[in-house]
């Protein structure tokens, strides 16, 4: 696993020695790519690389993290500049600092 900061976000590059992965934020969206060629994501989308999944900006800040929790792969959002310094949200954004946007079970 490798942590890559490129002009348009932040990014974790995964990779078993063969295939190659990227997911985080990119131009205010969490996402996941596959890399198909040599220039991969310097290069152009759906001839380098395969972008598999977005989700665009839901609270203000486009600013997301992943992880598991309680068993469950999350994916999380901040809502307000505080963002994951602060409290989640348990009424879907009305208040706190951070959403939990998706759980992949």
């Amino acid at each position: 696993m490798q942590y890559q900061t490129h002009t348009d976000g932040e990014v974790l590059e995964y990779s078993d020695g063969v295939a190659v992965w990227r997911n985080g934020s990119i131009d205010n969206s969490f996402v996941l790519d596959k890399k198909l060629t040599a220039l991969g994501f310097y290069g152009v989308e759906g001839v380098d690389y395969k972008r598999l999944y977005a989700l665009s900006k839901i609270g203000l800040t486009g600013i997301f993290r992943n992880g598991v929790r309680e068993n469950d792969f999350v994916l999380d959002e901040t809502i307000t500049p505080l963002g994951f310094g602060g409290v989640e949200s348990v009424d879907e954004g009305v208040t706190g600092d951070w959403i939990e946007v998706y759980i992949f079970e």
